[in-house]
């Protein structure tokens, strides 16, 4: 049996010595809990833990609580709620708490505890429960001096939450965008309803651009009417400008208004391969025009050899070509007189060289050092 604590407060009753009064309750109380503790042969088919209280009290008075038929080794606790304690702890003080050991021999317990005001108006109850809440037996009492109101609606708390799934990028045109144009890029995903309640209404929000943290704003409308385990998929247009390149962020959230927000982000890349291909096509042309015309400008350059007049033609020395003193004309004519022995002449493709003749035709020996000019 649970020693009592010493207390402060008037006892219950009215009459010449209180402090009789409540020692007569309490041994009542302790002769009660003895009887509810016999083998259920004596006293009949025991159900579950049980409390005894008185049915009224006031503020400020002793309340001797007696039970039985709880577990052994147990912490029992006691309080006074209101709200007729449909939301059990939500409605019970916390600053006047009793406390009693069940017996490990028994399961019985008596205490008191000092009625004091629990934080919502009655019906009130006295509430007894384990530490670990397996047994919760609640006792109506009436306290006199506190309002009395009509019990209010149990406080359900639920869980209002999305979830965003099925995300994916699509699109690769139009084929002007392969040149430069816009591209056409569709964020799509799926939202659904994943709390304990319908959702009237979920909040889109998408932005796109370059790097972690995109700052262009696309209006996307507000999903409506989302069923409990629900979902409806969203499908948003990326404005894209022309001539865009590179990869970028797409990032978006759902917002179920008063909720845990749920948002992601992911990466699409723009190329216009048609227009590097272009562009690199240009640079080639640009390139093989700007070589010839060097080698055109090489071939033509002006350097020191004969001065102008008609010599062996390089090409078919049968005949004679005109030098024009830098370079080559395309006027030939019947070579005058015999054709030169062979021997070292100066080189026609080379003037300042020398060249072997063969006789009959110019060979590839050549010489750096003077030769014979062949007179013409």
């Amino acid at each position: 049996m649970a020693a009592l604590a010493p207390t402060q407060g008037r006892e219950e009753g009215a009459g010449a010595d209180p402090g009789m009064m409540s020692r007569v309750a309490l041994a009542a109380a302790m002769a009660w809990g003895i009887v509810l503790a016999m083998p259920s042969g004596a006293t009949g088919a025991q159900v579950g833990p049980m409390v005894r209280a008185p049915a009224s009290s006031s503020i400020g008075t002793r309340i001797i609580v007696s039970g039985a038929g709880w577990a052994p080794g147990q912490l029992v606790n006691m309080t006074l709620c209101g709200n007729g304690a449909l939301d059990g702890a939500i409605d019970c003080g916390v600053t006047d708490v009793g406390e009693a050991g069940v017996t490990a021999a028994g399961t019985f317990f008596t205490t008191y505890l000092l009625a004091a005001a629990p934080p919502y108006p009655c019906p009130c109850i006295l509430r007894t429960t384990t530490s670990t809440l397996d047994q919760v037996v609640n006792t109506p009492i009436a306290i006199a001096g506190l309002p009395t109101a009509r019990p209010r609606p149990r406080v359900v708390i639920v869980s209002r939450s999305v979830a965003i799934s099925d995300i994916q990028v699509d699109g690769h045109g139009p084929w002007p965008s392969w040149f430069g144009a816009a591209p056409h890029r569709t964020l799509r995903f799926e939202v659904t309803n994943t709390g304990q309640v319908s959702l009237p209404q979920v909040v889109i929000t998408v932005r796109w651009g370059r790097g972690a943290s995109p700052s262009g704003f696309v209006p996307v409308s507000a999903l409506t009417d989302l069923p409990i385990g629900s979902s409806q998929t969203v499908r948003v247009s990326i404005p894209f400008s022309s001539l865009s390149l590179g990869t970028y962020t797409v990032a978006f959230r759902a917002d179920p208004l008063g909720a845990t927000v749920a948002g992601a982000a992911v990466h699409t890349t723009v190329i216009p391969w048609g227009l590097i291909l272009l562009a690199a096509g240009a640079l080639a042309r640009v390139a093989w025009w700007a070589g010839r015309r060097a080698r055109e400008e090489a071939g033509r350059a002006i350097v020191a050899g004969p001065e102008a007049g008609w010599y062996l033609d390089p090409i078919d020395p049968g005949r004679l070509r005109l030098w024009d003193g830098g370079t080559w004309s395309d006027e030939v004519r019947p070579a005058e007189g015999p054709v030169p022995d062979a021997g070292w002449y100066e080189d026609p493709s080379s003037p300042g060289d020398l060249r072997l003749w063969d006789g009959a035709a110019w060979t590839d020996q050549t010489s750096a050092a003077g030769g014979v000019l062949v007179d013409r």
